[in-house]
């Protein structure tokens, strides 16, 4: 996306006039700088727009005048313009010094979080979520999942909804419980308790109840609801791992998060298996092993750094 058209959805954005696929952008671009616990470093794109103002600002000044009354109109013009183009400025600066906390697990790793409304985060291994502490639960709720899974515990708040993005896509709650995962190019959203609106640049994707699971595939731009368990809805808060139809990349992502193991295809034909599977967190990493081998009547060769090949 050119400048030119930045500046224009920035302006849009401060005056409360663009889309609903606008703010998604905006909201996104600000939740893309990496500095947590830091001031933002204003970005570029902001230094354009300054430089922008500031050369237009110049030309109307040095612009000639024909008469005086042309002169005293143009003053009160340029005088009217700098108050909206410094309240500009210091509103889009004050926008952009908002402080972004980053909560982040690693592999093997959980972690829960209690936000300023009693609303409860759980984490799963490999995730990683941002989101406004100065703002948080006073007009707005908002959530940026990066990476991973979390599930929510949602205090109920009719006035203020709770919002989940993913790039492009909004999960909507007033109060529930539910479990968002995110992976390549898939969502995935359960309800086990409540009612949740899941949204894709302002589209409706679909509205899920409890027992209910929307799957999103952004690669082929497909959403696909369903029923599911309640009980099997972030079941790996019950310290188990659990796939169904997972394809290799899914179970090495899952073993790596989960177990810390590291496994390889041998052979093209392993790469396109699919897995169906329960293990326990207890589990060895033998007894991980043994399991996943068993499926389908795998070998299994260790390497020398220490990761496990498997081969027919």
């Amino acid at each position: 996306m050119d400048i030119r058209k930045q500046r224009e959805i920035f302006r849009r954005y401060l005056r409360g006039t663009a889309s609903p696929d606008e703010k998604v952008w905006v909201e996104a671009w600000y939740a893309a700088f990496d500095v947590p616990e830091r001031q933002d470093v204003v970005p570029e794109p902001v230094d354009d727009v300054k430089e922008y103002i500031a050369q237009e600002i110049t030309r109307s000044l040095n612009a000639r005048r024909r008469t005086y009354r042309l002169w005293r109109w143009g003053a009160a013009a340029c005088l009217i313009a700098g108050i909206g183009i410094s309240t500009y400025l210091f509103v889009f600066q004050q926008s952009v010094r908002m402080v972004y906390t980053v909560v982040s697990t690693g592999v093997n790793e959980r972690r829960m979080l209690y936000l300023a409304d009693s609303t409860q985060l759980w984490l799963n291994a490999g995730t990683e979520i941002r989101y406004l502490p100065q703002s948080y639960g006073k007009k707005k709720r908002e959530i940026w999942l990066q990476k991973g899974e979390v599930f929510l515990e949602v205090t109920p708040n009719k006035r203020v909804p709770l919002l989940v993005y993913w790039d492009d896509l909004e999960v909507k709650v007033l109060g529930t419980a539910f479990n968002v995962h995110v992976q390549q190019q898939v969502l995935e959203v359960g309800v086990r308790k409540g009612k949740v609106a899941v949204h894709r640049g302002g589209q409706p994707l679909g509205v899920l109840t409890k027992g209910t699971q929307l799957q999103y595939d952004r690669a082929k731009a497909v959403a696909y609801k369903y029923h599911h368990p309640t009980d099997r809805i972030a079941i790996w808060q019950m310290d188990k791992l659990a796939l169904e139809n997972a394809s290799f990349t899914e179970l090495r992502k899952a073993l790596i998060d989960f177990y810390g193991i590291v496994i390889e295809a041998g052979s093209p034909l392993v790469s396109e298996l699919r897995f169906t599977m329960e293990l326990e967190r207890a589990a060895t990493s033998k007894q991980t092993l043994e399991v996943v081998c068993a499926i389908h009547e795998l070998k299994l060769r260790k390497e020398v750094d220490g990761t496990a090949t498997l081969y027919k």
